[in-house]
């Protein structure tokens, strides 16, 4: 890859991202930087499928930078990121972003508009149909039903006398992106989701984990965040963690892991359409289905 380049590695939870971004990172010269939200907390190991990051060969960055329970929002991360990404240029290394948070991913890509002002609760008056006669162009890309978009299309022009659309994000991240999403047949997706989660509950000790956090304010902060899992064991060990009820809890968690993995799949079909309507899609993104053509490919497929 070019200097300045980042290689993002991302995909639905279960997909192989880890173990794809490991051998990746060795055949590139490359080091690790995570995009996965559940592990930039120090505590959650288990159930968020972290690595064991600190044993490795390969350098990783941006995990368990969180020992306290609160929030990490994208701009604090972006920061970070890029604060990581030029360290790694100095040093003649090819960074990879890896994890299944779009969100923080997209963050990257597409950096905050200038526009930063409060968005009111109450749908401005006028609503869809006045955002509509304002910037049509905005008012078509939005649901009329969705309330949250509509006030701030229209706290922007309110507070900006410009028109929504204007502040549309634009695709500048600053350096040069390959983007490859691990698109697995949703049965296999579904089937390794499946294995997984139940490996993490009877062998790997997600139970044991979570039981550690009762009481502390780790508690209340997972049960308001819903990263998956962690309410329902909450709720298990609190009815008692009865043994004929762990099937129930597996379940539970798996469907809800498939759930989450079907979410973050729109999420990225949404973030390919932006990147297509920027003109990138081609040049910048490459979906594989099957992880061996990646590692056989090696550089050449990012150069």
């Amino acid at each position: 890859m070019k200097p300045c380049s980042v290689l993002f590695l991302t995909g639905p939870t279960g997909s192989g991202k880890t173990s794809i971004s490991l051998k990746l990172a060795e055949k590139l010269d490359a080091e690790i930087i995570n995009a996965d939200v559940g592990q930039f907390y120090q505590p959650l190991c288990v159930g968020t499928a972290k690595p064991n990051w600190k044993k490795q060969t390969i350098k990783h960055h941006l995990f368990d930078v969180l020992t306290e329970p609160k929030d990490l929002n994208v701009a604090a991360y972006r920061t970070m990121v890029l604060e990581t990404l030029e360290s790694l240029w100095v040093q003649g290394k090819l960074p990879i972003v890896v994890g299944g948070s779009l969100f923080y991913i997209k963050s990257l890509l597409f950096p905050a508009s200038e526009f930063s002002g409060p968005v009111r609760r109450r749908l401005c008056e006028g609503g869809w149909e006045k955002l509509y006669s304002i910037d049509p162009e905005r008012a078509s890309s939005i649901d009329p039903k969705d309330e949250y978009r509509i006030n701030r299309a229209l706290a922007i022009w309110e507070q900006t006398g410009k028109k929504p659309f204007e502040f549309k994000p634009k695709f500048d991240p600053g350096f040069n992106a390959k983007i490859v999403f691990i698109d697995l047949p949703r049965d296999i997706l579904f089937d390794r989701i499946n294995k997984r989660t139940e490996e993490m509950i009877k062998t790997l000790g997600w139970v044991d984990e979570v039981r550690g956090l009762r009481g502390t304010s780790w508690e209340e902060f997972l049960k308001r965040k819903k990263l998956i899992g962690y309410p329902e064991i909450f709720d298990f060990l609190d009815r008692g963690a009865k043994q004929e009820d762990l099937p129930v809890l597996i379940t539970l968690i798996q469907q809800k892991t498939r759930q989450y993995a079907k979410r973050q799949v729109t999420f990225w079909k949404k973030l390919r359409t932006l990147l297509e309507c920027e003109g990138q899609a081609e040049s910048k993104t490459q979906i594989i289905t099957d992880a061996t053509e990646l590692l056989k490919e090696g550089r050449r497929v990012f150069l």
